[in-house]
């Protein structure tokens, strides 16, 4: 009865169970898969699930690790320097052109190859130019 009453009062639509500990959990989200339950001493099973599945994509697909590898080379690279106006728009550029890119890698309309060479001449932080196209990369 206190379960059903938890539900009704707190509108959760989905009752699932959690992919790291095996408990089940309350969600208003479908998509959920971790809890927020403690996994260890330091991070709850949320944290642990996602850091676990980001680094078994990158092992899977190379192309996708290197992608992640260049977002967070660039993202850091914004924070620590928000002086230089430069790294800025470079990361604003690149961003959606990426993201672009990567999914259109994922659907197979883009091969591997091509995404990898157009992400090894974004890699650098010193393009001030308009970033080239992924067609300028194909063979």
């Amino acid at each position: 009865m206190i379960i059903l009453y938890h539900i009704v009062l707190n509108d959760i639509d989905y009752i699932k169970k959690c992919q790291v500990c095996g408990k089940y959990f309350f969600s208003d989200k479908n998509i959920t898969l971790y809890c927020n339950g403690k996994y260890s001493e330091d991070i709850t099973c949320k944290e642990y699930g996602i850091k676990t599945s980001q680094k078994r994509k990158e092992n899977e697909e190379p192309v996708y690790g290197k992608y992640r590898q260049i977002y967070a080379k660039k993202a850091m690279a914004v924070k620590r320097h928000p002086d230089i106006p430069e790294y800025k728009e470079n990361y604003k550029n690149w961003k959606p052109l990426a993201l672009k890119y990567l999914q259109e890698y994922k659907s197979g309309t883009l091969d591997a190859k091509t995404f990898e060479k157009w992400l090894k001449y974004t890699s650098d932080e010193k393009i001030k130019s308009k970033l080239k196209t992924i067609d300028e990369f194909k063979d």
